[in-house]
């Protein structure tokens, strides 16, 4: 092909899926010298202040000694202030002129280091910046761009927020830096999203994987030395596999079967016996089958 329209961005613009499907139409169909629609995409940032009027995801949890709807949310804390939050951010929530922390060409397939970047604004006042609004534009042809900017409609793919716990404290007269990048995997492709704010020396960070809540079991069933257990329903379904021989029917299977599902009625293992023989035999009447 030596067009290509596409518009599967999530509101990150690139994460590891959108990022390794571009990669493909890339290798597999694209000429060398095909045109993207869009060709080009902007990764803008601003900070959003404390009084802007937009809810922050922090606000629920109270401070650390206060119960909330008779909950103590003190333990979800950490979660919630690194996850990252897809809204339509209003207009009046960005107080400063957004700025470009990434240009991107789709005439080839961006690196993971020019995704991310960072940009600085100064204050008159003293404001508290409490999370950061992240979002793209896309560039259809030389000159032609479609806005995602917060407050502007149809806003098609939303935009981010990135909330800062505690909030930034910028004095007047100073300026507020924060930074936006995600991490990359080991086949270059993004990964967590990680963000951060600084201001008069002091800077609070944050990052999509402290999220997760993820303990060393969990990480552990997705490393290469794990050991695959099968659960109760994948142990019925490997019995009804190692029957299937090409000689037995239906019937003799859901007959030699029945004795692993002693512990509940005969619809309901004829239920499951049919169930996991799809797809691999003409489905019989429920009547031809009779309890031992």
């Amino acid at each position: 092909a030596s067009v290509l329209i596409f518009e599967d961005f999530p509101p990150r613009l690139l994460d590891a899926r959108t990022y390794r499907l571009m990669e493909k139409l890339y290798e597999r169909y694209l000429t060398p010298d095909a045109r993207w629609v869009p060709s080009r995409a902007r990764m803008l940032a601003a900070p959003v202040s404390a009084d802007s009027g937009i809810a922050s995801p922090m606000a629920p949890l109270g401070d650390t000694d206060e119960m909330v709807y008779g909950i103590d949310w003190a333990p979800t804390r950490e979660y919630v202030a690194n996850a990252v939050f897809h809204l339509s951010i209003p207009a009046n929530a960005v107080n400063k002129t957004p700025a470009v922390v990434a240009d991107l060409s789709f005439a080839q397939l961006p690196n993971v280091e020019e995704i991310g970047g960072t940009a600085s604004w100064t204050y008159e006042h003293d404001t508290d910046i409490n999370g950061i609004a992240y979002w793209f534009d896309l560039e259809l042809s030389p000159g032609e761009w479609i806005s995602n900017a917060p407050g502007v409609s149809p806003g098609s793919w939303g935009q981010l927020l990135l909330p800062l716990d505690p909030p930034v404290s910028v004095p007047a007269g100073k300026a507020v830096t924060v930074g936006v990048k995600p991490e990359r995997l080991r086949d270059g492709a993004p990964g967590w999203l990680s963000w951060w704010a600084s201001a008069g020396g002091i800077e609070v960070r944050g990052h999509e994987f402290a999220a997760s809540p993820a303990s060393f079991a969990d990480l552990y069933e997705e490393s290469p030395d794990a050991v695959p257990r099968l659960s109760e329903k994948g142990i019925f379904e490997a019995s009804v596999l190692q029957l299937v021989d090409g000689e037995r029917s239906v019937f003799q299977l859901a007959a030699e079967l029945t004795d692993t599902l002693d512990n509940v009625g005969e619809s309901e293992a004829v239920r499951r016996i049919l169930s996991a023989l799809k797809g691999r035999a003409e489905r019989p009447e429920l009547s031809d089958f009779r309890s031992p």
